[in-house]
């Protein structure tokens, strides 16, 4: 081993350069210096050294999983100072779309959707105070991101461990719990200038009222005291039809809006990280 350890390979130095490309190809340059032994040692010991990135080859860069960089071309400068300290300036490309550039793309997704409460919040009720069965339903629309990344590499046990989370922070202005991930492909490309990467298109949909299953309470028996009581009707005959229940799980009085009970069912994490 012709490389000194320590001091070896010193982590960048000088100014990091960022550039952008009319692909979106994210570009990174700076310099590492290393020490040889003897000023006999050339510029291939320094680039056979492991610790010396090589070209073509992909490391990880920055606290993202996903920020992936390639070696694309090393430039190696012995000191005339000093033969035996070299400067290494290295140059990484990345396939991670940029903000602006192509790669993505907003939907607006139609569905019916069944409601049970009117926009100002009250039950829907037949004249009998009775909840619809089934519920009646109104057009609604749904927004969808789609970014396409471009990697490197792809783990599809990633994909797998995070298709349906919830955003767990703010993302682009939505509040947490209202965006949900979806990673339904991802496609080996084969490009002669690129190389091989993976497109792997990843959906947001967005939900104003949150992801997390909403149910309007209400039953044929109500709490009073810790304790289960069926339910009886003006006249003291027990209900037969489920009645709107407060979050007490009391009986709702007549022309309350009820009560709608939250379950915790997704799980969530950080999505921005993502865009």
């Amino acid at each position: 081993m012709a490389i000194k350890k320590p001091p070896g390979f010193n982590p960048k130095k000088g100014t990091l350069e960022v550039v952008y490309d009319r692909k979106g190809l994210i570009e990174i340059a700076f310099t590492i210096i290393a020490w040889t032994e003897t000023e006999q040692d050339g510029w291939i010991t320094v680039f056979n050294d492991p610790d010396c990135p090589k070209r073509g080859r992909t490391y990880q860069y920055g606290n993202e999983g996903n920020d992936f960089y390639r070696c694309k071309e090393q430039k190696f400068k012995q000191h005339t100072a000093c033969g035996t300290g070299w400067e290494i300036d290295l140059t990484f490309d990345s396939l991670v779309d940029v903000d602006g550039m192509p790669g993505r793309r907003w939907t607006f997704e139609q569905f019916q959707k069944p409601i049970e409460v009117d926009k100002y919040g009250a039950p829907i009720l037949n004249t009998a105070r009775d909840p619809y069965d089934p519920p009646i339903e109104i057009d609604d629309a749904r927004t969808i991101l789609t970014i396409t990344k471009r990697l490197f590499s792809f783990d599809p046990n990633w994909a797998m461990d995070h298709n349906n989370h919830l955003n767990a922070d703010d993302f682009l202005d939505a509040p947490p719990g209202t965006v949900k991930l979806r990673v339904d492909s991802a496609q080996e490309v084969h490009d002669p200038e690129l190389g091989t990467f993976w497109e792997v298109p990843l959906s947001f949909h967005f939900k104003k009222e949150g992801w997390q299953p909403q149910i309007l309470s209400r039953g044929t028996h109500q709490l009073i005291g810790g304790k289960r009581y069926r339910i009886k009707d003006t006249n003291g005959e027990y209900v037969d039809q489920p009645v709107l229940l407060n979050e007490d799980g009391t009986k709702a009085d007549e022309g309350s809006p009820g009560y709608f009970k939250k379950y915790e069912a997704y799980f969530d994490t950080n999505l921005s990280g993502l865009i």
